[in-house]
């Protein structure tokens, strides 16, 4: 009797062991699945932010064209009559405040971009804590 006690508790503790390894190799590959997500959001997170910098960069260079060549048709002008020093400071005003659109555009649009990849990294983690897999087009998106 002794023996077979011995027995089911040896068959008992083999399964528990081999259950642990089994948690123990799952939780490693959703570990593995954490990492590379991570990686693919940062990715993404950078490739965002450069998209973003180019498209403002380029809307700042095209204002600056427009406003030089205001500039060339109010030299122009100047020669045929002098200008008001009033348009002068305008359109100095008008640089100043493209430039302020151009940093308040690029931050915004960067915080919104963080906080939308903090929140698909959560929803994630959310997932591969309730053990659910998580599919190689969650990971890219």
């Amino acid at each position: 009797k002794v023996l077979d006690t011995y027995g089911s508790q040896a068959t008992k503790y083999e399964q528990l062991s081999k259950r642990v390894d089994e948690l123990g190799k799952r939780l490693t590959d959703l570990s593995l699945q954490l990492s590379r997500l991570v990686e693919t959001l940062e990715s993404a997170k950078f490739d965002v932010h450069e998209k973003k910098a180019e498209s403002v960069s380029k809307k700042v260079e095209e204002v600056h064209e427009k406003i030089g060549k205001l500039e060339e048709l109010l030299e122009e002008e100047e020669e045929k009559e002098e200008a008001p020093s009033e348009l002068v400071e305008k359109l100095d005003e008008l640089h100043k405040k493209v430039e302020e659109l151009a940093e308040k555009v690029e931050e915004k649009t960067a915080s919104e971009k963080l906080e939308e990849a903090q929140e698909r990294l959560e929803e994630l983690q959310a997932k591969i804590e309730a053990g659910e897999e998580v599919s190689e087009e969650e990971l890219a998106a």
